[in-house]
């Protein structure tokens, strides 16, 4: 008995040995690298207070090993160091202009230093003005910010309504406000299908380019034209799971500076054209292809969205965070302030045009709403989302039903840019809606358009 205990005493520590052994090799790398790169950000981008990042943005309904990464901000260096029990560890460093990156080893490119952009906030008019029904909007805002179920929080951090180009009302949680920059995760997608709209306008890209990528020529892969990344039917294989340490979208984002370089080496698994498939290795290629337009001039790739896009809407909260390559994170990482977010939807509303100039052509904003063949259930257009998917309808039975010309930027956590044109709405949510079902976004549209008039 005591020779069948000993010994199984030791294949227990071995079990443990092996599944300890297994975190450090898959979690730590990974939990390390998420930590100090979401906390550098937190406090060198956003300006917040590093401890309340770590506890709400890191560890709040997260996987449960993250308290145990350590992290020690210095504000000297402009830097986050994060480590696991003493055994792995990830520096993340904030540069002006560029925001945040984990370094793995590299020394990180730096921009010119920017010139300062100021915040422009959106004046405020009386909803009467516009025939809203004010007291039912205001409550509609309130309850955004409810917490009607302690299972599934919804952790709204900023709502703005827009309504005929004016801002109708605004709120806000503690710590947050106008011009605080928010992440914006897959919100940025959009954001890199505008920038690549600009320089197809310029004639520096074209839809039906093919032949994108050196490596990709003499296999499947030199059929896949710009239409097939911006549409996400590209043919590529990528796995989107977040929940999964391995998978492709975790791997790319924590486990290397060069992001783009991971999702060019994914295989072709099916058609170029055929079929639906959404994944943020898609964007991070289309920002490499955007920087190689550039042809080596660094310096004006850094720039292009501040002066090209940012700049002429008034934008000075933006900042789009470069990979430790080099390239912008042009699937998930920009930060922006509410005000400046929902002047993006309101370019989109308004068909590309910006204070009666035109930043995009109007072609451009119709090419991205419309429903790609490939979207099956019509959900998807050109880096832009054409319906609201499952995680944030929580209604039970029948979908709730929204205008057919409704279109949405959409990032990870319940972050919104909703844009309804016939209706002239533009609705910003922001937050850390982090269960599924937590925040129910169409039946939020659903009441703000029972208050708010036709166009």
């Amino acid at each position: 008995m005591r020779a069948g205990w000993k010994w199984g005493l030791i294949a227990s520590l071995g079990v443990v040995s092996a599944g300890f052994g297994a975190l450090v090799l898959f979690i730590a790398p990974i939990g390390t690298a998420y930590v100090a790169k979401t906390v550098c950000s937190g406090v060198f981008v956003a300006g917040r207070d590093a401890g309340e990042v770590f506890r709400q943005d890191v560890v709040a309904d997260n996987n449960p090993l993250l308290p145990l990464i350590d992290y020690a901000v210095d504000t000297s260096a402009s830097q986050v160091r994060a480590e696991f029990l003493g055994l792995q560890a990830r520096l993340a460093r904030h540069r002006p202009g560029m925001g945040c990156a984990v370094t793995f080893g590299r020394v990180l490119p730096e921009a010119p230093l920017p010139v300062p952009m100021a915040f422009e906030p959106l004046p405020l008019v009386d909803p009467a003005a516009l025939q809203v029904d004010a007291p039912a909007l205001h409550r509609i805002v309130r309850a955004a910010f409810d917490e009607p179920d302690p299972d599934r929080l919804r952790r709204t951090h900023a709502v703005l309504v827009l309504h005929r180009g004016k801002l109708i009302a605004e709120q806000y949680a503690p710590g947050f406000g106008a011009a605080v920059p928010h992440i914006g995760w897959s919100m940025t997608k959009t954001v890199t299908a505008l920038l690549i709209g600009m320089r197809v306008s310029e004639g520096r890209m074209r839809l039906d380019q093919t032949d994108l990528w050196p490596d990709w020529r003499g296999d499947g892969r030199s059929a896949i034209s710009l239409a097939h990344l911006l549409q996400m039917n590209s043919g590529l294989a990528f796995d989107e799971n977040y929940q999964n340490p391995r998978s492709d979208v975790v791997r790319m984002l924590h486990e290397n500076g060069d992001f783009p370089a991971y999702a060019f080496r994914m295989p072709l698994t099916g058609q170029p054209g055929a079929l639906f498939h959404y994944s943020s290795g898609t964007s991070e290629i289309l920002s490499r292809l955007l920087r190689e337009t550039f042809e080596g001039n660094d310096a004006a790739y850094w720039a292009y969205p501040r002066e090209a896009l940012f700049r002429p809407l008034g934008i000075g909260t933006a900042i789009f965070e470069v990979d430790a390559a080099g390239t912008f994170v042009g699937a998930s990482s920009m930060y922006a302030g509410a005000h400046d977010w929902a002047r993006l939807g309101q370019l989109l509303l308004d068909g590309g045009r910006w204070a009666g100039r035109e930043l995009l052509p109007a072609a451009w904003i119709r090419f991205m709403a419309t429903p790609a063949p490939s979207a099956r259930q019509r959900e998807y257009g050109a880096h832009l989302w054409t319906s609201v998917p499952d995680p944030y309808i929580r209604k039970e039975g029948q979908r709730p039903s929204l205008p057919p010309d409704a279109i949405h930027m959409i990032g990870h956590e319940g972050q919104f840019v909703s844009v309804i044109p016939s209706r002239s709405l533009v609705v910003v949510r922001l937050g850390l809606a982090r269960r599924p079902n937590s925040w129910d976004h169409e039946g939020f549209l659903e009441a703000l358009l029972d208050v708010v008039p036709g166009s």
